[in-house]
């Protein structure tokens, strides 16, 4: 197609999409900011296999779309996509943030990439796939207390900070409906208070190869309450705690990769004897 037809293609699916919904052109790599804006009727959103770039505010007023699929060619990803009043409860990305290059601490978190509004802690998502993308920035999943799943892609490496956790103006924000997470092998670092505030949050399953585990990253969820037995708390092959009166001599056990943040910081004990297989050990630990 010539840049006329394309054009032409896309104002007549906006027609058809205020009644129908949008199906998007094969070949359209760029929809360029606000270019949908205003299709408030329509229900159903299709992208194509090969979309590049999806700018801020590009389907702003489409709240009634309620499924999502970005595809894995995506290779930027704007902000406000929906805005305020959106009702989506699916969505898969092909990574978290702007970009495959946002970090832990600059990568805009879910509320800005759908457009949610940060004030109404009833946003309607309850579920969330990632195909690819490697971290997970700090304070991604805030505000959204009906988040039920989330599929971690097996390309990601590290889980930032506060993922759920909400501090300042919203302390105490917490998920109740996550109830369970699996962890993929790729995860080798989990951040400060990533699961914290998780209530119902029972069920993990651990990456074999996690190594790294920042303070209180599971504190308030029902996993680590269960955890009541004397000895060690383990997550996985990574030791976060102890449970009991100290001895005074520590033996961490072998197949043990890392201990956590803060692990043992109350503990006092004479000698440590650590494992051969140690890769890791967490701050103040």
């Amino acid at each position: 197609w010539n840049s006329i037809d394309l054009i032409w293609r896309i104002l007549i699916g906006m027609i058809i999409g205020a009644l129908i919904g949008i199906l998007a052109p094969a070949n359209l790599e760029i929809i360029r900011e606000g270019a949908f804006r205003g299709c408030t009727g329509i229900t159903e959103l299709t992208l194509p296999e090969n979309i590049k770039r999806i700018e801020s505010t590009a389907f702003y007023g489409m709240n009634e779309v309620t499924e999502l699929t970005i595809p894995d060619s995506a290779e930027y990803i704007g902000t406000d996509l929906f805005g305020n009043d959106s009702k989506m409860q699916k969505i898969t990305l092909p990574f978290a943030g702007e970009s495959r290059d946002a970090t832990l601490e600059n990568g805009c978190n879910l509320v800005s990439t759908i457009g949610y509004s940060s004030s109404n802690r009833e946003m309607p998502l309850t579920e969330i796939t990632f195909t690819g993308g490697t971290i997970v920035p700090n304070g991604y999943f805030h505000y959204f207390e009906n988040l039920k799943t989330v599929n971690f892609a097996d390309t990601m490496t590290e889980l930032g900070n506060n993922l759920f956790y909400a501090t300042g103006a919203y302390y105490g924000f917490q998920n109740a409906a996550l109830e369970s997470i699996i962890l993929p092998d790729s995860i080798i670092s989990i951040g400060n208070d990533t699961f914290r505030n998780c209530p119902n949050l029972a069920n993990i399953t651990f990456s074999e190869n996690l190594r790294e585990i920042g303070e209180r990253a599971f504190t308030d969820t029902a996993w680590l309450n269960a955890q009541t037995a004397k000895g060690f708390i383990n997550a996985g092959n990574v030791v976060i705690g102890y449970n009991g009166d100290y001895k005074e001599s520590l033996t961490i056990p072998e197949g043990t990769i890392g201990i956590g943040a803060k692990a043992f910081q109350s503990g006092t004990f004479s000698t440590v004897t650590l494992p051969d297989g140690l890769l890791y050990i967490g701050r103040v630990a």
